[in-house]
C-alpha cells in the first residue's frame, strides 16, 4: 500500500513540474486588401499525434498557443492558405518559447489580366500563356512556327497562375 502512495506522490511531483513551452507567432499577410478579411474568418490550427488547438489571430495578427508538451507540431490555417493548402511544420523543446512568422494568403494571389502584362517589367513581349495537364500537339516543320507556352503541370486547382513572363521568369 505504501508503494501505491509513494508511486501515485512521485507521479504527482512529476508532472506538476514539467516543463511546457509556447509557440506564437505572426500572420504575415501578402495583400493588405485581406487583413479585415483575414481577422474575421481565419482560424489557426496546431496539431500533433496527441492533441488539436484551434484559435485565431488578434487585431495585431499575432498568435500564441501556451503549455504545449514538447514534440513535432503541424500549423495549418482555415480557411486554406492560397495558392497551395500550405501547412507548417515545427519541432518545440521542452521550456522553448518559439517564434514563427507565417505566410498566408485568404484569397488567390493570381489575379486575372486583361492586357496581359507582366507585373514585373509592364510589357507583354516575351509574355506566355501556361498550359495545364497533358498537352499534346502536332508536330511542327522548322517553317511552320512553334507554339510558345510554359508547362503549368498536371494538377489543376482554383488558383492558378495563366501567364509566364519569360524575361522576369514570373508567374501571374
Amino acid at each position: 500500500m505504501k508503494s501505491c502512495f509513494y508511486f501515485f506522490l512521485i507521479l504527482l511531483f512529476t508532472s506538476a513540474f514539467s516543463q511546457t513551452g509556447k509557440i506564437q507567432g505572426k500572420l504575415i499577410i501578402e495583400n493588405n486588401d485581406d487583413i479585415a478579411l483575414v481577422k474575421q474568418n481565419t482560424l489557426i490550427i496546431l496539431f500533433n499525434e496527441n492533441r488539436t488547438d484551434t484559435i485565431r489571430p488578434d487585431e495585431n495578427l499575432n498568435f500564441t498557443f501556451k503549455n504545449l508538451p514538447e514534440g513535432l507540431y503541424t500549423i495549418k490555417f482555415s480557411p486554406k492558405s492560397y495558392p497551395t493548402d500550405v501547412r507548417y511544420k515545427v519541432t518545440l523543446k521542452s521550456g522553448e518559447a518559439l517564434n514563427v512568422n507565417l505566410k498566408y494568403a485568404i484569397t488567390c494571389p493570381y489575379k486575372e489580366t486583361e492586357d496581359h502584362n507582366c507585373p514585373v517589367c509592364g510589357k507583354n513581349d516575351k509574355v506566355i500563356p501556361i498550359i495545364y495537364g497533358l498537352v499534346i500537339g502536332n508536330r511542327k516543320t522548322k517553317e511552320e512556327e512553334e507554339d510558345k507556352y510554359f508547362p503549368g503541370g498536371c494538377i489543376v486547382s482554383d488558383c492558378q497562375p495563366d501567364w509566364y513572363c519569360e524575361r522576369d521568369q514570373k508567374k501571374f
